[in-house]
């Protein structure tokens, strides 16, 4: 109808309502004329007597005798055409045609049928079509042979005659009939077709065609029948001038019918299908010419989906619509293109970039690779789609990036680029990437496209790999060189960088033996392979794609002919990357930009130079190497960033020594290699100690690849520089660069100069210089055997001759040497000063190592040689040292040459003595000297730390450090130090009778700043050796050195993490160059130190007591009085901030050794849990290097202290991390510390366990008193847990016997232990969980203990948690939210329940009251316990026993409180109802209380969202008790009680109230779980529906058999359909003759009825669509209703006699309800991404109504269901996608809706 026209519409409106009233005002005259006749009366009471007796039939044969009366009784009235009581006749012979029922009962009813259509006549049969419909169309399907042709007859004799009549019944008529079409050689095929031939024209062809779309579209079991009815009948479109007069105006139901015809799993469905569509539509027809492009989408998408089952006949039938009917294959391919090509790949292409990524499609994909093996169709289908195709997998997989890549779409990415012919692909990747490069574009598309194919490639494949990706390597390539040669911006665009990381991501898959030979050697026998024999690379691409040569690339005159793939890349490469590096040097060309283009280029160009390393045969290169090294070394500046740097040499050292490349590349000129080393000397400045590795690397790569020492020279020459600032830079340079050189490189050999001017510096008058040296000397050496080689090679010169001689003085004879000639001696004095300079500073570690390490070992055989002439080779570097030593001393010059000789050589004896004295050691010193010394000194130390002076540190802290030592007692036994084998550490005792040195108190404050600030960190090592040797020696309270030292070391440690985690934070975002001071060396040398302190402080202060600050149980950090040796004025700052000291009379509490455990152990868990997380962070890249240098050695060191201090102290150490690991529980640090530290589980179980056993239980006289108060039990429970939960099976029972003992103490006095019963529970139930896997089970001893001690625990649990629920009642969440707001003192209620698996012990005991302790335990058991028990072989009766206690202490309670409702229970209570009713040892126990609460008459009415807990129950109540569902059944009554006295209106209540609960158990169950149980469902229904009229009964029961729609299977019902249909059209009769009023019991009713109709239209069951044309109008006059259109379904008649009704005063105006059908995809929803969704759900129109007021309010469902189902239908193109969760919500939302 015209919407243009509104008059109009609401005329035809008006008298269509006006025929609807007048047609019902006949009928009910006419009833009642007949009412008033006796003899009606009489004939009615016959009717209704003879059908009494069909209730009490008991076989068959009873069904013949009521039709044979009920015959009789209509014969002997045959004056009335009027049949009595019709709707209950119509129901009983429906009821007789039941398929079970023998033949001859069918043929009875059939007469029966045949005599009434008689008597009643065409008129009268129109009239009541509805109800004799009901019985005779679904009937024919299941009919037998003998019963079909009386059924056809009754079809033929008295339906057909209706002509015009049958138009409404069309639909169904057609479903009916086709059972009769399945098979063409069938008995009543011709008879059937000639019947819907016959209806056909009554009907007019084209209505009849449309009618067979939709059965097409609705119904799967009857396509393969209606195709063989088209096949027959269908007519030849083309030959129609209109096609609207065979098919209809709406071509989209024709398509749509036929899309869902190729979309059936039937094959014959299919192959018939297309068979109709090669026959009658045609591509090039009138018809599809005159159809939509949306309907041509749907036809082509159904059609090419049956080359997916792989079928020959299928695909041969697709071929040949899609080709035409010419076998020419030049004509086939001119039809293809014309015809179908452009709308083939435009609907392939819709559904790619339908897909979704979190839903991936692959069908699509499936569909284009399976055209291609029709070459006819593939290589039209490949040119068009195949870049659309890969941008769509590429669309889906850049969207699950963050995820990680689908395997399915890499897989399908795979495939698709391995089906299509390698050239086609090829060809058009080119094309999109040359014009993206030649545009220049902004956004960059082909390029990605182009690497994500790179990507997806996963097998080799020679044509791809040898001729496609090095032509597309080479033609980019020299594309990008040419156009940035003529406009030289383009350097700088995002296109060259892509371009050249697509150059990156090709480079690897091109193979070595494809880059030596032209590609026309592998391009045999393809289109244009001439063409890459001549031009420039991108030339030959160009001609061999087909693409346009871009008119801006100028002609190469001098292009070689069939060159070599890697001569022109290497050509182009260079090329490139010099004019990237001219960019870089010239201003405004975006220097950052161009940089990245560089290092891409470079990059490039160091990947081809190592596919030289196989290369035999010269290459000649168009290129001029030194001109080309001096360009990009000419760009290489301070902004340069490592990775370039590291690039370019590393591609200057590989081509230096290449034979391959012509002319070659020289590297000897002194200019490359200074400018190289001075830029890798930036890199090895301490700030940048990420890159010291690679830099190393770098330089030793620089220095063998060059003939002369030009690295030695410009090392010397950079230390040399006569800025100091400039030359410590290049002093800390050189220092890393010695310490991370391997020995085998002998460094002190091939950088002696650079190492002697290092060494020089230790004596410049220079501070700075000095001081670094010194700091050189310390961090750097790495071995002093590398600075001894040399030095003992120069004086073991042989120009150095000597002579023994005997010289007498006094008597007594002197052995001596005379030197025999003059020599150099400035130069030996000056190699001992250096000598001297080195064992200065070696001191303990110089002697070490020279006296461990023998001289004939060394790496140097020319040093070995001279030792062995000189007799001192056999011995160590000591002994030869020495004996060179005492050479030099007691040689000297001969009479005739000591003029000469002899000043020299006093000078060079002096040396000599010196440095012998440095070796053996120092003599005592007077007292008081000392004493003075030590005052100027530690004077002069704090004022340079205060200052930032670091030049005399130094020598300071060494000549203090003598100081102390002289004056310290001579026999004290030295402390164990930080390396090898130690002495075990001294006892108090031992110290104290020490003569300790007693030192001022000023040099602790000095100490303390020294560590602390940064400006001093250059210097740190020698204050931290000076720490670690004079604290032996000192003599003083505890707490005025070790406690401070040990927190500042601490901090220090702490902040060095910090710094670590910062740059490994940061090293990511490849920004800039990563700047951090943090080396591995402070770490060592904090980490030693500290190791030191604390050794020296558990053995030397252990028993000092002292006053500490504040609460005296917890053990904090001891607080300094100002009476102790008068230093607290000094050090109170550094710690405080307010300066206030603590009071004189504090307590004094005993400060014991643990105070340092606890914060030792707390620097080492930070610093392992730190090391470890960053150590398995980083990447391989060049700071990798570095960072796991700095990890691996600090963990490493880490490990051996905490091994050291464990040892020492056990107990102590676990508890200590524990408290650590409490504040972090998520970290599993703890546990590899502990796995670490001992591999006995045994022992950690049984120090845990005491350590429980010290804090738990009432205090006694000799119980051991924890030293940890910080740390509770509960957080020694929660490790313990961990800890167990961790272990494997076998383990676990090793350490089950400590873990019962425990168990044991706290079950054999639970009301002490009654904190712990719930933490032992947890423990005992993971070791339970263990053992039941393990073999350990089958032991007795073992089982029984764990059967007892895991009973007591719970039943103590339980027990526990009644008492509490006994302590305060049971409240519902709203009380507890109430008391949460307005209670002063009530602890907070949690918005979330309680996550079992996520609660720590620690909560529980920090827990304010009694709830949060019920609830963990309640939930605990839930999840954990009652699980548990069959797994623990746990006796039967126990079981019972257990659970009857948890019921009665906690269900019972939680279930019976007056206080709460049913919906207001606890989860965790419900949850053990749960878990219980999985024990089937345990029904006895939870039945009881859930039947109890189900019978609740408040259980309907809690909220939906509720629910979920309680349908497992109910549905196990009815599982185990096999009589309850029949004992649910057996109370609806539906007859009334015989007392007078009872409520009437109640009694349907409880008939109501009891239905829901049957109703509610259906719904609770699967699918199919109750289908035994439906002939007594069925029986019910149909006693209640005949006995029963209470609106509110009558309600329930179509409730029911929604729920019976949702949970059985549609077939299952058919015997239903009788009753159920006779009943609707009663109750629409009903309100269509008298509309109930407003307010009436019966709207509910009627709602409910809406509600099933509703809920049949979505669903679109086979069974209910013969019937559906009774309620809807199912044929297209639904939408495009004829002129004379009269409703004749019920629903249409009501909708337009309620709509006709007056509206009340008030009343509002009612809204159409929203469409059920997702024909328009809503807002709320449309995906989240940009991918549509391409799926149409249905919902019910009315699945959110619960209740009506007045008739009136379902006038816009009446109105408009018939077009919403008809839409749907349209909509889904035979697909049932039903809405279920708005369906299932809807069922809930009624079952428990608070009307209920």
């Amino acid at each position: 109808m015209s919407a243009s026209a509104p008059d109009g519409t609401n005329a035809v409106n008006r008298r269509v309502s006006v025929s609807v009233r007048a047609r019902g005002a006949e009928r009910s005259a006419a009833l009642a004329v007949l009412a008033s006749d006796s003899k009606y009366r009489k004939y009615t009471q016959q009717v209704e007597k003879c059908l009494t007796t069909l209730e009490n039939v008991q076989e068959w044969a009873d069904f013949i005798a009521f039709l044979t009366k009920l015959l009789k009784t209509f014969q002997a009235n045959t004056q009335y055409k009027e049949v009595p009581r019709k709707l209950i006749v119509a129901k009983r012979l429906a009821q007789c045609l039941n398929p079970a029922l023998p033949a001859g009962v069918h043929q009875r009813a059939l007469d029966v049928y045949a005599y009434i259509l008689a008597i009643q006549g065409t008129e009268g049969l129109q009239r009541d079509l509805q109800l004799w419909s009901a019985g005779l169309l679904p009937f024919f399907e299941y009919a037998s042979t003998s019963v079909r042709p009386p059924l056809l007859n009754i079809y033929e004799t008295y339906y057909l005659p209706l002509k015009n009549g049958l138009r409404p019944i069309t639909k169904a008529f057609i479903l009916a009939l086709m059972p009769g079409l399945e098979e063409e050689a069938g008995d009543f095929f011709d008879k059937v077709l000639s019947i819907t031939d016959r209806i056909a024209s009554s009907v007019t062809p084209v209505f009849f065609l449309q009618n067979v779309w939709l059965v097409m579209l609705t119904t799967p079991s009857a396509r393969g029948s209606a195709v063989n009815y088209l096949a027959r009948r269908f007519p030849k479109l083309d030959d129609f001038q209109d096609i609207s007069e065979v098919v209809g105006r709406d071509l989209g139901l024709m398509i749509r019918a036929f899309a869902a015809c190729l979309e059936d799993d039937n094959l014959l469905v299919r192959r018939g299908t297309l068979d109709l569509l090669v026959s009658n539509l045609k591509l090039d027809g009138k018809v599809l010419k005159n159809v939509q492009n949306d309907d041509m989408a749907v036809l082509m998408k159904a059609a090419t989906n049956v080359v997916l089952r792989r079928d020959l006949s299928l695909n041969r039938r697709l071929y040949s619509w899609l080709l035409g009917a010419d076998e020419a294959p030049e004509v086939q391919q001119r039809y293809f293109q014309s015809h179908a090509l452009r709308l083939l790949c435009t609907t392939l292409k819709d559904e790619m970039f339908e897909s979704r990524p979190d839903s991936f499609d692959s069908r699509p994909f499936k569909i284009f690779i399976s055209l291609l093996d029709k070459w006819e169709i593939g290589q039209h289908v490949a040119d068009l789609l195949i870049i659309n195709a890969l941008k769509a997998l590429r669309r889906c997989e850049s969207a699950v990036q963050q995820d990680g890549v689908s395997e399915d779409i890499s897989m399908t990415a795979s495939t698709v680029t391995e089906a299509v012919e390698p050239y086609v692909m090829w060809k058009q990747l080119f094309h999109f990437v040359h014009k993206e490069i030649s545009d220049n574009a902004k956004i960059l598309e082909a390029i990605p496209l182009l690497r994500f194919v790179i990507a997806s490639i996963r097998t080799e494949d020679e044509e791809v790999d040898c001729v496609h990706l090095p032509i597309v390597f080479t033609a980019i390539l020299d594309y990008i060189r040419a156009l940035i040669s003529v406009e030289p911006s383009r350097a700088s665009t995002e296109v060259t960088r892509g371009a050249l990381q697509l150059l990156l991501d090709i480079f690897p898959r091109i193979p070595v033996h494809a880059w030596p030979a032209p590609p026309t050697r592998f391009a045999k026998n393809k289109p244009n392979t001439s063409s890459l024999a001549d031009g420039t690379p991108y030339a030959r691409a160009c001609s061999f794609y087909g693409v346009t040569i871009d008119e801006r690339v100028p002609a190469s005159a001098d292009a070689l002919s069939d060159s070599v793939t890697l001569v022109s890349a290497f050509e182009d490469l260079a090329t490139l990357s010099a004019t990237f590096a001219r960019g870089i040097v010239t201003a405004g060309t975006g220097s950052t930009s161009v940089r990245e283009c560089l290092m891409q280029a470079m990059t490039l160009l160091l990947k081809l130079v190592h596919k030289l390393e196989k290369q035999t045969t010269p290459l000649s290169i168009r290129w001029q190497p030194r001109e080309w090294l001096a360009i990009i070394l000419g760009c290489l500046d301070k902004k340069t960033t490592f990775a370039l740097l590291d690039r370019v040499i590393t591609l200057a050292v590989a081509l230096a020594p290449s034979t391959v490349i012509e002319p070659r590349l020289a590297i000897d000129e002194r200019s490359f290699v200074t400018k190289m080393i001075a830029l890798l000397f930036d890199y090895l400045s301490p700030d940048l100690s990420p890159y010291h590795v690679r830099s190393v690397h770098l330089v030793w790569a620089l220095e063998q690849s060059t003939t002369r020492r030009h690295v030695e020279a410009t090392i010397a020459q950079l230390l040399s520089d006569t800025d100091s600032v400039v030359a410590q830079r290049y002093f800390d340079a050189f220092g890393v660069l010695w310490r991370l050189t391997d020995d085998l490189h002998i460094p002190g050999f091939r950088l002696k100069i650079p190492m002697l001017i290092v060494l020089d510096a230790l004596n410049s008058e220079e501070p700075g210089l000095r001081r670094t040296a010194e700091t050189w000397m310390r961090c750097c050496l790495r071995s002093y055997i590398r600075v001894l080689d040399p030095v003992l090679f120069d004086m073991m010169d042989p120009a150095i001759r000597r002579s023994a001689v005997s010289t007498t003085l006094i008597g007594r004879d002197v052995s001596g040497y005379v030197y025999d000639l003059p020599f150099d001696q400035r130069r030996l004095n000056y190699l001992l000063m250096t000598l001297l300079s080195l064992v200065r500073f070696g001191g303990q570690s110089f002697d070490k190592i020279a006296r461990g390490t023998l001289l004939k070992r060394s790496l140097d055989p020319e040093l070995v040689r001279r030792a062995q002439e000189a007799s001192l080779a056999e011995g160590t570097y000591l002994d030869t040292l020495v004996g060179l030593l005492l050479r030099f001393l007691g040689s000297d010059p001969k009479p005739d040459i000591a003029i000469v000789m002899g000043p020299p050589n006093v000078v060079l004896q002096g040396t000599v003595i010196e440095l012998l004295e440095v070796i053996v050691s120092r003599g005592e010193i007077d007292k008081r000297l000392l004493d003075s010394m030590e005052t100027a000194l530690v004077n002069k130390l704090f004022t340079v730390v205060q200052l930032g002076q670091l030049e005399l540190q130094n020598k300071l802290l060494h000549a203090l450090h003598t100081v102390i030592f002289a004056e310290s007692a001579l026999d004290e036994r030295p402390f164990p130090t930080a390396e090898g084998d130690e002495p075990p550490p001294p006892t108090a005792d031992d110290v104290a009778g020490s003569g300790a040195k007693v030192i001022s108190p000023l040099l602790i404050q000095t100490i303390l700043d020294a560590l602390a600030l940064s400006s001093n960190r250059p210097v740190l090592q020698h204050w931290l050796d000076f720490v670690s040797t004079a604290t032996p020696h000192l003599q003083l309270p505890a707490a005025q050195l070790a406690v401070p030292l040990v927190e500042c070391i601490g901090r220090q440690v702490r902040g060095l993490l910090a710094d670590l985690e910062r740059i490994a934070s940061t090293r990511q975002t490849r920004t800039g160059d990563v700047r951090s001071k943090t080396t591995d060396t402070e770490f060592i040398m904090f980490l030693n130190a500290f190791e030191r302190l604390l050794l020296i402080s558990l053995a030397k202060f252990g028993d000092i007591s002292l006053p500490l600050d504040g609460d005296t149980s917890t053990l904090e950090r001891p607080a300094l009085d100002s009476t102790s040796a008068g230093l607290l004025g000094l050090v109170s700052n550094v710690f405080s901030t307010d300066g206030a000291t603590p009071a004189i009379d504090a307590p004094v509490v005993k400060l014991t050794g643990f105070w340092f455990i606890r914060e030792a152990v707390q620097v080492l868990y930070i610093t392992w849990q730190t090391t470890t997380s960053e150590s398995e962070a980083l990447h391989a890249e060049g700071e990798q290097d570095s960072f796991s240098l700095i990890c691996s050695r600090s963990l490493s060191r880490c490990k051996r202290v905490l091994e050291r201090l464990f040892r020492a102290q056990s107990m102590e150490v676990l508890e200590s991390a524990v408290e650590c690991w409490k504040r972090d529980p998520a970290q599993g640090t703890l546990f590899e510390v502990v796995d670490f530290l001992t591999q006995s589980a045994q022992n950690v179980v049984h120090m845990t366990c005491e350590s429980i056993g010290t804090r738990i239980g009432p205090p006694e006289k000799n119980k051991k008193t924890p030293p940890n108060q910080n740390l509770t039990d509960a957080a020694l429970f929660t490790f313990l847990e961990e800890y167990l939960r961790r272990l494997e099976g076998p383990i676990v029972i090793q350490v089950w016997g400590r873990c019962l003992s425990l168990a044991k103490d706290i079950c054999s006095n639970a009301a002490v232990y009654k904190q712990q019963l719930y933490p032992m529970l947890r423990c005992i139930t993971i070791l339970a969980e263990k053992i039941a896997m393990t073999t350990a089970l089958e032991d007795r001893r073992i089982r029984k203990d764990l059967q007892d001690i895991y009973v007591k625990l719970v039943d103590q649990c339980v027990l526990m948690s009644g008492r509490s629920v006994d302590q305060r009642p049971w409240m519902s969440r709203a009380a507890k939210e109430a008391i949460s707001t307005n209670g002063r003192n009530s602890p907070a209620i949690r918005d979330t329940p309680f996550e079992e698996k996520n609660v720590s012990l620690t909560q529980l005991s920090e827990s304010a009251g009694s709830s949060d302790i019920v609830e963990l335990i309640n939930s605990f058991l839930a999840s954990n316990v009652l699980p548990l028990l069959r797994r623990i072989l746990l006796d039967p009766d126990k079981v019972l026993s257990l659970c009857t206690n948890i019921i009665y202490y906690i269900v019972n309670p939680a279930m019976k409180s007056r206080v709460i409702r049913l919906f207001d229970i606890d989860d965790s209570v419900l949850d053990i109802l749960r878990e219980m009713s999985k024990l089937p040892a345990a029904a006895k126990a939870w039945r009881p209380p859930v039947a109890d609460a189900f019978s609740d008459t408040k259980f309907f009415s809690m909220p939906p969202q509720l629910t979920h807990k309680w349908r497992p129950l109910v549905r196990a109540l009815m599982d185990h008790d096999k009589a309850a569902f029949a004992e649910l059944v057996a109370k609806i009554s539906s007859t009334p009680s015989a007392n007078i006295f009872t409520n009437r209106e109640y009694e349907m209540q409880v008939c109501a109230q009891n239905f829901r609960r049957l109703t509610y158990v259906l719904y609770a169950g699967d699918k199919n779980t109750f289908l035994a149980q439906l002939p007594s469902v069925e029986e019910k229904v149909v006693d209640i529906v005949k006995n029963v009229t209470a609106p509110v009964v009558l309600r329930e029961v179509y409730l029911c058999m929604r729920v019976l729609l949702c949970r059985l299977s549609a077939h299952t019902l058919a015997s239903s359909w009788p009753v159920l249909v006779t009943e609707m059209l009663r109750v629409f009769e009903q309100a269509m003759s008298d509309p109930p009023a407003d307010g009436s019991d019966d709207l509910q009713m009627i709602l409910s009825v809406c509600k099933f109709v509703d809920l049949l239209l979505v669903l679109q069951t086979v069974e209910f669509q013969v019937h559906e044309w009774m309620f809807v109008t199912d044929t297209v006059d639904s939408v495009y209703r004829p002129d004379d259109w009269f409703p004749e379904s019920l629903l249409d008649q009501l909708g337009e006699i309620i709509g006709d009704l007056p509206a009340q005063k008030g009343e509002a105006a009612v809204s159409a309800p929203a469409s059920s059908f997702a024909l328009h995809h809503d807002v709320e929803d449309a995906p989240t991404g940009d991918i549509p969704l391409s799926k149409n759900v249905r919902r019910p129109l009315l699945y959110d109504v619960q209740y009506i007021r007045s008739i009136r309010e379902l006038a816009p469902f009446f109105s408009s269901v018939s077009i919403q189902a008809f839409e749907g239908v349209y909509a889904s193109i035979g697909n049932t996608n039903v809405d279920w969760e708005a369906v299932e919500a809807g069922l809930l939302s009624e079952l428990f809706e608070t009307t209920a």
